[in-house]
């Protein structure tokens, strides 16, 4: 198991996501949890990207605070935003036991669960998904804004 913090250029934030998002898809599974765009908008940022879809499932924190209704889509669950961090939690629990294969956890980003939690609530959220990665033997890759990195903490 491999943890990576990525401290992203916020001019240049989502094209290194995306070029993160590839090269992990190149070499295995991805669980990303978006908590900064919808799940519709990074569907169409893969199909750009030439990234298979059928290598990513989505936990989306950003839909529901759009969209009224929620469609069933078979690779995504969708929270009820950055603020449900127990749904986060279940949904990763749930996710974990769905796939088998080897695979990286995405989470962006911390800089949004900071903007909604206090930094002991996204410490012991971002303790749990790092033991959750270790038991399922996934890697994990923590996102942050390069503008917000005095969020940290002790994170």
């Amino acid at each position: 198991m491999t943890v990576r913090l990525y401290i992203l250029s916020s001019a240049d934030y989502f094209r290194e996501l995306m070029q993160l998002v590839k090269k992990e898809t190149a070499k295995q599974k991805v669980v990303w949890i978006t908590l900064s765009r919808p799940y519709t908008q990074l569907r169409d940022a893969l199909d750009l990207s030439g990234i298979p879809a059928n290598r990513v499932f989505f936990i989306d924190g950003v839909t529901s605070l759009a969209a009224k209704k929620l469609e069933n889509i078979e690779n995504c669950v969708f929270v009820e935003g950055p603020s449900d961090i127990m749904g986060i939690t279940i949904a990763i629990g749930e996710i974990l036991q769905l796939i088998p294969d080897k695979l990286t956890i995405i989470l962006d980003s911390i800089s949004i669960l900071r903007a909604y939690h206090n930094a002991d609530v996204v410490e012991q959220f971002t303790n749990y998904l790092l033991s959750k990665a270790r038991q399922a033997g996934a890697d994990a890759a923590l996102l942050v804004g390069d503008e917000n990195t005095t969020q940290l903490g002790n994170i």
